[in-house]
Formats: C-alpha cells, sequence, structure tokens
C-alpha cells in the first residue's frame, strides 16, 4: 500500500517537473526558431533575390504585429525588408517600414557599407521627416504649456483681484439724530427703519394737509364775513377748528414718533456696520479669461441713499448713509 502510494507521488513530482522544463524550454524554442526564419530571409536579401526575401520579411513583419518577439530582431526585419523594398519599386512600403523602425528606435542608423545610397537616402529623409514633426509637436506643447500657465497665472490674478474684502464704516451720532428713520437705517435695522419712515412722513402729511384746509377755510371765512353771510362765517369757524385739531394732532403724533426714534437709534447705536464686497476685476482680463463671476455681492448693512419729498414749497429732505 504504502509502495503504491510513493510510486503516485514520485509520477506527480515528474510531471511537475516536465511542465517547467517544457514552460522554460518552450520560449529558448521560439527565440531559436525567429532566429532561423530571420536568417532565411536575410539570406535571400544576400543572394539578391529580393521579392523572395520581401515574402520571408513581410511573414515576419508584414503586419500590424511583428511575429517576432525580440525588438531587435524586428528592427532588423524592418531595415532589410524596407531595403528590398527600394529594390522591387515599393518605396512607398519602403517609406512605411522606415518610419516604424525610427518611431520604434529614433537613433537607429544605418550601416553605409551595407546599404547603397539610394537606400540610404530615403532613409535620411524618413529621419528628417520624423524629426521635423517631431521638433514642430515640442514646440506645439511648449506653446500650449505657456499659454496654459499664462492662463492659471490670470485666473490666479482675478481670483486675487476680485477677493472679497470687509470694510468697517463708522456710524455718526449726529445722524442718529435725524428723524425719519434715518438712525434705524444706519444702525442696520430696516424693518424698524421703514416703520418710522412711512409712520412720520404720514403724520406730516396729515398736518400739513390740515394746514392747507386751514388756510382756505380762513378764506372762505372772510369772503363769508365780506359779505355778511353769519351762516357761512359760522360754519367755516366750525370747520376751522376741526382742520386746527387735525393739524396740531398730525404734528404731535409725528413729533411723538420723531422722539421715539432718535431715542430708539441712539439707545441701539452701531458704532460700526461691516460691508462685505467683492472687487471686480478689469473687464479686459475678464474678457482674456472668458469668464463670468457674477455681479457684486454684498453682506451686511450696505450703504443706500434715502430721499424724502414732504411737498411743501419744494422741500425735501435728501440723506446718504
Amino acid at each position: 500500500m504504502c509502495t503504491r502510494v510513493e510510486e503516485r507521488a514520485g509520477a506527480l513530482v515528474l510531471g511537475v517537473l516536465l511542465v517547467a522544463v517544457l514552460a522554460v524550454l518552450a520560449p529558448a524554442r521560439a527565440r531559436a526558431g525567429d532566429i532561423e526564419d530571420f536568417e532565411i530571409a536575410r539570406q535571400a536579401y544576400e543572394q539578391r533575390d529580393f521579392s523572395r526575401a520581401v515574402f520571408y520579411f513581410e511573414q515576419l513583419v508584414g503586419g500590424d504585429v511583428p511575429r517576432l518577439s525580440s525588438a531587435a530582431l524586428v528592427a532588423e526585419a524592418r531595415k532589410y525588408l524596407g531595403a528590398a523594398y527600394v529594390f522591387v519599386g515599393r518605396r512607398e512600403a519602403a517609406r512605411e517600414q522606415f518610419e516604424r523602425l525610427l518611431r520604434e528606435q529614433p537613433t537607429y542608423v544605418l550601416d553605409p557599407l551595407l546599404f547603397p545610397l539610394e537606400v540610404q537616402e530615403l532613409f535620411a529623409s524618413v529621419r528628417e521627416r520624423l524629426e521635423l514633426e517631431r521638433r514642430e509637436a515640442e514646440a506645439r506643447a511648449a506653446v500650449e504649456a505657456r499659454a496654459a500657465r499664462e492662463r492659471e497665472r490670470a485666473r490666479r490674478l482675478l481670483s486675487f483681484a476680485e477677493e472679497e474684502i470687509r470694510l468697517e464704516l463708522p456710524n455718526s451720532r449726529w445722524l442718529a439724530l435725524v428723524p425719519f428713520g434715518i438712525g434705524q437705517f444706519q444702525n442696520g435695522d430696516d424693518p424698524l427703519g421703514w416703520t418710522f419712515l412711512l409712520s412720520e412722513t404720514a403724520f406730516a402729511g396729515v398736518a400739513i394737509g390740515a394746514l392747507i384746509w386751514h388756510q382756505e377755510l380762513s378764506s372762505q371765512v372772510a369772503r363769508a364775513q365780506t359779505v355778511g353771510d353769519i351762516d357761512a362765517v359760522q360754519e367755516g369757524n366750525r370747520l376751522l377748528e376741526i382742520a386746527f385739531g387735525i393739524h396740531w394732532a398730525g404734528l404731535g403724533a409725528l413729533a411723538a414718533f420723531a422722539i421715539a426714534g432718535i431715542v430708539e437709534a441712539q439707545i441701539r447705536f452701531v458704532p460700526t456696520r461691516v460691508v462685505t464686497e467683492r472687487r471686480r476685476a478689469p473687464e479686459e482680463l475678464r474678457e482674456d479669461l472668458d469668464t463670468d463671476t457674477g455681479p457684486i455681492q454684498e453682506a451686511g448693512p450696505t450703504v443706500s441713499d434715502l430721499h424724502i419729498g414732504l411737498g411743501i414749497g419744494g422741500l425735501s429732505l435728501s440723506f446718504s448713509f
């Protein structure tokens, strides 16, 4: 029983060794076959049987993927195939093989003792064309790289030029003494500022309207007294008292709201306001980059213009804060 197990183990080991030996010898056989095929093709070339040399070398490197496994043999085969093409009158095919050879090995040089001048000149023309293409490609790459660096530099400059800046602007206690919500706007409380502005404007309008009505009634009463219309005079005096009361009520409410607004603005006075804005780069730089960062954005209280028209003899108020 043990003998059979040992025999099986020995056979298994021999099988593994045989597979390993074949794996090692197979590439060597392939390389030996490549060299043998190459030598057959080269002998045809040296015997000046160029048509047969073309046939053999095409079998080795004529396709898109060379059959040869060695890069050195591929280069040699392309060299001889190109020369054979020249001798059989297929210059374009020769040029293609020389181009493939030089693209694979750019520093390859033909031996001037082995190949005639016609082959050397064709090979040199292919080398010059490829060298010109290489220099042009390098020049284009250099120009593109330089342009890319300039664009990146310009983008960084644009980013720096349009970075956000924070400004601390001082507020004025004197400006906070102005009614109509000016102090609230300055402190950044826009809703309360609009409340005082609209309310005080309405009360001022009522007081002014009542005053105008009072003056018109005074004229009517004076005319009634002139013609002796006692009833009209009495009715006019009654309306004058109403207009007078409305006028002073409007003035009182205006004064109350104005004082309340001033007091509130002084109590909640904000010494400074922070304005955040984005600087804008010159349009020439933005057009060159073909970018658009959008309009300038502001955060926090902003500088505003306020214009108030009261309509009394053209009197108006205009504030900037």
